[in-house]
């Protein structure tokens, strides 16, 4: 028998926490920051919040009461330059795990990755909630960009950690993935796991990468030689079909160019359509 969902354990636990602080005085800056916290996690993901509830219901009572000046004072006791080691830290961790050679170290440096990716993103969160209560954001901004400062361009080593990216990044309303890029940025390029491993890709790797500018820059940095297998009969009719998805018409094409054999193929299914 299975036991409770952590996802939803962790957001009963947020409300939980929101209705405790309704309807009292929160001077304290670090109790501040954590209702502000569980609060923008809410309001970042309207399908966690419980139903039949709409944000100033489940919400609002608890950034009501929380003091101006003790939102403002956490804000300034935020330390942007270790914070910003610590997620350099989940970087480094999230590509050591990638390249781990068991499934112990694996998991002991995803599960560490993780849970300073969760640091950044509560980041997100607390600013959600200022903006809500109307606080200013200036000076929490200006950190946030000492902070981010180049990781985007990083996320490639965070392929290790996709999987648990993407469920995070699914329970985030649309107007709040392209932020997290600590969730969302390269986070379908799954084949950067045998790039940097060196293993021969996947049929679902392979189409991927013919269609990701961004896997091809990688590959050819760490010199990686994509080994293409041939197109299937499958996709090949799907092709003729019209029911081929667009990454395997990329894939397709792009194997097509360099293999003769193919190329005839793709190239018959495509006069049988003509005709």
């Amino acid at each position: 028998m299975s036991g409770p969902d952590p996802t939803n354990v962790r957001f009963d636990q947020h409300r939980a926490q929101l209705r405790a602080a309704a309807g009292t005085s929160i001077v304290d800056p670090d109790r501040a920051g954590a209702v502000l916290a569980m609060a923008g996690d809410l309001l970042r993901r309207s399908a966690c919040r419980a139903s039949g509830n709409d944000a100033s219901k489940e919400i609002e009572p608890a950034l009501a009461a929380i003091d101006r000046k003790a939102a403002l004072a956490y804000v300034a006791s935020l330390d942007a330059k270790g914070l910003r080691g610590t997620l350099l830290s989940a970087f480094e961790d999230a590509f050591e795990a990638m390249l781990a050679d068991t499934a112990e170290e694996r998991s002991l440096f995803t599960e560490g990755a993780l849970v300073a990716l969760g640091t950044r993103d509560r980041l997100a969160s607390l600013r959600t909630a200022l903006t809500w209560a109307e606080v200013d954001t200036t000076g929490l901004d200006a950190k946030l960009a000492v902070i981010d400062d180049g990781l985007r361009d990083r996320a490639r080593m965070l392929a290790a950690l996709n999987p648990r990216r993407r469920d995070e990044q699914s329970l985030l309303d649309e107007d709040a993935r392209g932020e997290a890029f600590w969730f969302g940025a390269r986070s379908g390029c799954d084949a950067l796991l045998a790039i940097y491993t060196n293993r021969p890709l996947s049929k679902g790797d392979e189409a991927h990468v013919a269609g990701c500018e961004a896997c091809q820059r990688d590959a050819k940095a760490v010199g990686y030689a994509v080994r293409p297998a041939h197109i299937s009969g499958a996709t090949l009719r799907r092709i003729e079909d019209g029911a081929a998805t667009a990454a395997e018409v990329r894939f397709a094409e792009h194997h097509a160019k360099g293999c003769k054999a193919c190329a005839v193929a793709v190239e018959a299914v495509r006069a049988v359509d003509v005709d």
